[in-house]
């Protein structure tokens, strides 16, 4: 409204009322732009002018004698003042809105994100409730998941264990033609969104073992195990050690197939090793005799980074561990469990690290040959120079795998499938996570594992189905 027209409507003596404080010390922030006139009349009193005459104007200045006039007059006035004191209060009461919802708790929340699932869709008119927080799509491959491949010692079969949409564990098998099999659903308990993966199997008086470790919502670690039996798994002991890991997806969680060296079957056996991340971010290894089915902490690797995945493997007496630093680097440990010329053959040795740039709690695997994700995203491989004398051991030239990046903190896992036959069919397998959500197994044949120039990968996309067959757990 103009400034002059205010004057003479008003009169230059009239004082405005001010609107009582609905929020004493609440500061009240207008958009830029706009102007609010907080000279609010008072229709109690009468319009003053210089002969102290009531005088009705009009617009242009002139007097209106007529009293439909001033009557329209009025009206203009009471509809002037309506919106001054709609603006008022909208500027007020807008931003205390605000406030209010954003000093919601997380319950009330919560009840409006299941409230807004089953009402009906608000028209763009009506202010909208809070998004429900997006979730996992429950029709395929858990986009974060773990991955840990295993050979079952049953003819071939490498198992890829993986969790799925809704939370479920599961496992998919590659026969030894190379196809792939249908999944089966495992009964792990409660287990954490993205929990970390590790398996392995064992073999004790001619007897095997199938061993899957995994992370509960509670994040302690726990295990289920099965006679090579796929339709019938146990629950572990691990558990009852309330052994407790950081809450994330991407820590230390690999698995050794022993705890010491079998000089019968001249390999390690007598139980496991699991190599995880403490609450403190190191990496501790977790020792279980099936002896007397005990469990014990023993190992701490110095200056490891437990936030950042770790590889394990295994042949004959010696175990080979890969870690990440404090410095962001790949670590390289190994041990001799039947170094009988050496005093401390019970204790773990640091190696030379690798100095390639790797993403950030980068994943990794190795067996034979290793696999990482670099900083680029992509998936990068190297060998070793030799493997007949530990201490001369050194990183070979890194290579790439992956033709384009995978998704960023891809879970990685690899084996080797070594025939006892036709041993030219020697493959190496890494399994890695794309953007999409899918699982890509990348693998190249033998004669190219030990040379410095890459040799031909080969890409294919593991065919998940959404029907598994269930398998049971036996207290």
């Amino acid at each position: 409204m103009p400034e002059p027209y205010m004057s003479r409507l008003f009169g230059e003596n009239v004082r405005p009322q001010q609107l009582p404080e609905a929020y004493p010390g609440l500061e009240v922030a207008y958009p830029e732009g706009l102007e609010v006139d907080w000279r609010t009349p008072n229709f109690g009193e009468k319009l003053v002018v210089e002969s102290q005459t009531a005088v009705p104007y009009e617009a242009n200045g002139t007097v209106n004698d007529n009293p439909q006039k001033r009557g329209c007059c009025s009206s203009r006035k009471i509809v002037c003042f309506l919106a001054v004191v709609v603006v008022i209060l909208a500027a007020i009461l807008v931003p205390v809105g605000v406030l209010v919802i954003r000093k919601r708790g997380p319950d009330e929340l919560n009840l409006l994100n299941e409230f807004s699932k089953d009402s009906p869709a608000t028209s763009s008119s009506s202010s909208p409730l809070p998004p429900a927080p997006s979730t996992p799509s429950k029709d395929g491959v858990f986009k974060g998941t773990r991955l840990a491949a295993m050979d079952p010692r049953s003819g071939g079969d490498i198992f890829l264990y993986y969790q799925y949409g809704d939370g479920s564990l599961r496992y998919i098998s590659l026969s030894a033609s190379r196809d792939w099999q249908g999944s089966r659903s495992l009964p792990a308990k409660d287990s954490m969104a993205g929990t970390p993966l590790a398996t392995t199997h064992t073999v004790s008086n001619g007897s095997t073992t199938w061993w899957l470790f995994y992370v509960d919502k509670s994040s302690i670690i726990q295990s289920i195990y099965s006679y090579s039996n796929p339709a019938e798994w146990h629950m572990g002991n691990v558990g009852n050690k309330r052994y407790i890991v950081p809450s994330q997806s991407s820590i230390a969680f690999t698995l050794a197939r022993g705890r010491m060296f079998d000089t019968d079957r001249k390999d390690l056996g007598g139980g496991l090793t699991l190599f995880a991340s403490d609450t403190e971010g190191r990496v501790v290894e977790y020792i279980y005799n099936e002896n007397d089915e005990s469990w014990n902490k023993g190992f701490t690797f110095a200056n490891s980074n437990g936030y950042g995945s770790a590889s394990v493997w295994s042949q004959a007496n010696r175990a080979y561990l890969f870690t990440l630093s404090e410095a962001q680097l790949i670590g390289f440990w190994w041990r001799d469990y039947d170094d009988s010329e050496n005093e401390d053959r019970n204790t773990w040795h640091l190696g030379p690290s690798s100095h390639a740039a790797v993403a950030a709690n980068a994943s990794m695997c190795g067996q034979y040959a290793f696999a990482y994700q670099a900083a680029n995203g992509k998936i990068q491989g190297s060998n070793f120079t030799t493997l007949t004398k530990l201490q001369l051991m050194r990183w070979d030239t890194a290579y790439e795998i992956s033709e384009e990046p995978a998704m960023d903190g891809s879970a990685l896992s690899c084996w080797y499938y070594f025939p006892s036959e036709q041993k030219e069919n020697t493959m190496f397998h890494t399994f890695y996570q794309v953007e999409s959500g899918g699982i890509r197994e990348a693998k190249r044949y033998w004669e190219a594992d030990n040379a410095t120039v890459p040799g031909m990968w080969r890409f294919n996309d593991v065919p998940f189905d959404s029907n598994s067959c269930i398998a049971v757990i036996n207290e």
